[in-house]
């Protein structure tokens, strides 16, 4: 999608498809509860959080030119980022 329609729309749709999903959960909450519900929202915004921290990483690394030579730098780099959304996210929020 960036490369066909530029990396600002892109963002966009990945925040808006990240509201869409909170949407979904709100609309359950008769069927969750309110706990559940609160807590399946709270998931939501760490993997959010984790995200944009992983991502803010990897931009700065871009920006600079410069990648740390340390395995650990990169493993937690991409863990926050799509580690997170991708595996652990998926994982805790079953969990609730």
């Amino acid at each position: 999608m960036h490369e066909e329609h530029g990396v600002g729309l892109a963002v966009n749709v990945g925040d808006g498809l990240n509201l869409l999903a909170v949407d979904a959960v709100l609309s359950n909450l008769e069927t969750l509860g309110l706990a559940r519900t609160l807590g399946l929202i709270r998931e939501a915004l760490h993997m959010c959080r984790e995200s944009v921290e992983g991502q803010a990483v990897e931009l700065g690394w871009i920006r600079h030119g410069v990648v740390p030579p340390e395995d650990d730098a990169y493993f937690v780099m991409s863990t926050k980022k799509t580690g997170g959304y991708t595996c652990t996210s998926p994982c805790r929020i079953g969990a609730v």
